[in-house]
């Protein structure tokens, strides 16, 4: 669905584009990621975003900036 028009389920068209996707922590919105392992504590890399059909909610996620990731994951 990111590079395609259709959906892969259901061959719907409409397709919305959400680029962070957020969840609540101790009352504060916190923009989902991937983590790596730090020094002490684990840290958020690559944060997603999502693609979601409006026919049938399927829904894809990716990173939203990928060469951060890999430089990150690389060093």
């Amino acid at each position: 669905m990111k590079t395609g028009k259709d959906c892969p389920k259901c061959g719907g068209g409409r397709i919305f584009h959400s680029p962070t996707i957020t969840d609540r922590d101790d009352g504060w919105d916190k923009n989902l990621a991937l983590q790596v392992k730090g020094l002490i504590f684990k840290r958020g890399v690559g944060e997603l975003e999502a693609f979601v059909c409006a026919g049938c909610g399927y829904t894809e996620l990716y990173v939203s900036d990928i060469e951060a990731l890999r430089r990150e994951v690389e060093s």
